[in-house]
């Protein structure tokens, strides 16, 4: 899909028209068959995209795509919006050797769209660069940048955010985020500048500071990657780059925990031009379940396998795979086991299935003072509600 960059004063137009809207009505249900056209008629959008694409168009030309919560129906044909993206400018880089000016470009044109949002929305309740100490990649609980991925890949290369005045306006989220790769030259990148909508984040702590709601009472305190790899698959025509992660996390009650991940980019080679293809999901998998590595000491010993889950976290044009295993002290090593390999799918017809060999990535890590197994704290009984005594709570809508 082709974008229009729009100048500052065009976006100030767009983003009076998106700020007007009742976003109750917006961040809501809707059904997807035969009423999604009257549907995004009573906001003026027009539909680009095939159903179940969820692409529109505004009366003013803005491009805007909706993310809904689950492909899949929620109760038979309900779905929930998730939340809406407004692409406002974006540039590309020909070679790996213009990646620099792109960056460049991107930091001057920020001034000016920022300018252009306080007008209307006001002061933002934060704004800064990726490499900010206090940057908030969890806002209030609500996921906005992974610090990895910030940290490694200068993405998003510039921030701002709008929490709501009251619990029925949206979270606004406006970013210039960087193509994969872009910051390091490894291949032609780009840089983009967007507006998110959201549903407003649940007041969970600072507004500034991280929260990891998944693992209340968990801390984070080490993280190491590999060096991206990339392998080809048997008839040459796809490509596939990865790299391997991991994080080291402390429970509560001073079990460690390694989480291991495996970033995926996925490319055609038709033509002899590698060409970024975005993520696929089919049947709701980002992969066949052949993603995995194994965690052993230092000996050699097998300690476990991590199967991968699928689908993985979408971060742009990246799959991330994950999975997680408890672990005593000790020296050890994860990595991409031998005959390991990655598989994806390409909708049409027919439909191709895609395997590639994965590289034999592997980092070496320390465990030390993990609590034993045994230490697990008793889980708490659980405590009946008689649904009399419980009154109806209205959402924040």
């Amino acid at each position: 899909m082709s974008h229009q960059n729009h100048t500052p004063q065009e976006f100030v137009t767009e983003l009076r028209g998106l700020s007007e809207l009742n976003w109750r009505d917006v961040l809501y249900y809707y059904t997807q068959q035969p009423e999604l056209d009257a549907w995004y008629a009573q906001f003026n959008w027009e539909r680009t995209s095939p159903e179940g694409a969820f692409r529109v168009r505004t009366a003013t030309g803005g491009e805007l795509a909706l993310t809904v919560t689950s492909g899949k129906p929620l109760s038979g044909n309900w779905f929930n919006i998730r939340e809406v993206d407004y692409r406002v400018w974006g540039v590309e880089a020909g070679t790996a050797e213009d990646n620099p000016a792109v960056m460049e470009r991107a930091a001057q044109v920020w001034p000016a769209y920022l300018a252009a949002a306080r007008s209307l929305l006001g002061e933002p309740t934060w704004e800064g660069r990726w490499d900010s100490e206090n940057f908030p990649d969890r806002p209030r609980g609500s996921i906005l940048t992974d610090p990895m991925i910030r940290l490694e890949e200068r993405d998003p290369y510039r921030m701002a955010y709008w929490l709501p005045e009251s619990g029925i306006g949206p979270f606004v989220i406006m970013r210039a985020t960087l193509a994969v790769g872009t910051a390091h030259d490894v291949w032609g990148g780009g840089a983009n500048l967007s507006m998110t909508f959201r549903s407003p984040p649940m007041d969970r702590g600072s507004a500034a500071g991280p929260v990891d709601d998944r693992h209340p009472g968990t801390s984070f305190f080490t993280a190491a990657w590999t060096d991206w790899a990339e392998q080809t698959s048997e008839d040459g025509a796809y490509l596939a780059r990865t790299q391997l992660g991991i994080r080291i996390s402390t429970s509560d009650w001073g079990r460690k925990t390694a989480t291991v991940y495996l970033n995926r980019l996925t490319y055609n080679r038709t033509g002899g031009v590698p060409r970024l293809e975005s993520p696929r999901f089919f049947q709701g998998q980002a992969g066949g379940w052949h993603e995995k590595a194994e965690v052993v000491r230092a000996s050699g010993e097998v300690v476990g396998r991590v199967h991968f889950h699928s689908p993985g976290q979408a971060h742009k044009d990246i799959i991330r795979f994950s999975g997680a295993m408890e672990l005593d002290d000790g020296d050890y090593i994860v990595r991409v086991p031998e005959g390991a390999r990655t598989t994806w799918t390409i909708e049409g017809k027919p439909t191709v299935y895609v395997t590639v060999p994965l590289p034999q990535h592997e980092i070496a890590f320390t465990i030390e003072g993990s609590a034993p197994a045994s230490a697990r704290p008793a889980p708490k009984p659980p405590v009946y509600v008689d649904p009399d005594d419980d009154p109806y709570q209205p959402s924040l809508w």
